[in-house]
């Protein structure tokens, strides 16, 4: 899908966005768009993706699970993983709210899913190393099963038509002619 911008958008990220007592640090993220320009939806996705992964740093529970997990900081930084912004207001300001809903990342234009239960991000990405879509992992100390609440929260993305990591794996399997296929997102990084 493509969406026509009419209207000029320049997003630009400051270094530091301030919402409350919440804080980015954003300055690893320099996305600019033209006016008038035509962007694909995986532009939009892709940001979201870097939003999340500038926020990681915000949230030290979620940093230590990686660490516990065996998660170095190059395969977070390869696999863009991050932390879902608690301001939903920080992805409104650079993403359309039509575009955050339909892609199930909202569930009204006040709350989200992936903001609840320490939920670090996985960007998902398709073969042309296209963002389709992300998935947050509940990383909270609690019983899942019990309450009836799933670890894995999807966006909007056909999971079928996805092989995660293949974007980055794709000349490793040509040459070694051999692939593993994993179950978790995280078995993968």
């Amino acid at each position: 899908c493509m969406l026509n911008i009419t209207k000029a958008m320049t997003i630009a990220i400051e270094n530091t966005i301030d919402e409350g007592d919440w804080k980015m640090n954003t300055s690893n993220i320099s996305v600019i768009e033209e006016k008038n320009s035509v962007k694909s939806e995986y532009d939009y996705m892709n940001l979201i993706a870097k939003i999340c992964h500038a926020n990681l740093k915000n949230s030290d529970s979620v940093c230590d699970y990686l660490e516990g997990r065996g998660i170095t900081e190059d395969c977070i930084d390869k696999y863009k993983i991050g932390f879902f912004p608690q301001s939903l207001g920080t992805l409104k300001r650079y993403v359309p709210e039509d575009y955050l809903l339909r892609k199930c990342i909202l569930k009204s234009p006040y709350h989200s899913d992936f903001k609840d239960f320490q939920r670090l991000i996985i960007p998902i990405y398709n073969e042309h190393d296209e963002a389709v879509g992300i998935v947050g992992r509940c990383t909270s100390d609690i019983n899942f099963k019990m309450l009836n609440i799933p670890k894995y929260k999807n966006s909007s993305f056909k999971k079928s038509n996805v092989l995660f990591g293949l974007n980055l794996a794709y000349e490793e399997i040509l040459k070694k002619d051999r692939v593993f296929i994993v179950e978790g997102y995280l078995d993968h990084v």
